[in-house]
């Protein structure tokens, strides 16, 4: 089972999931997560 995430600047998936599931035919791959980059970046360390 596979599960993934990604950062985008307003693409949200833009065809990653399909990518993935392709890539690993075998593989059962989860609902991924898609993160705005810009929300990725200033969350990268709430712990400072």
């Amino acid at each position: 089972m596979k599960a993934m995430f990604n950062t985008h600047e307003g693409s949200g998936q833009s065809g990653t999931q399909r990518v993935i599931e392709s890539a690993l035919p075998d593989s059962t791959v989860l609902q991924g997560l898609a993160i705005q980059g810009k929300t990725a970046q200033e969350k990268r360390n709430p712990y400072p």
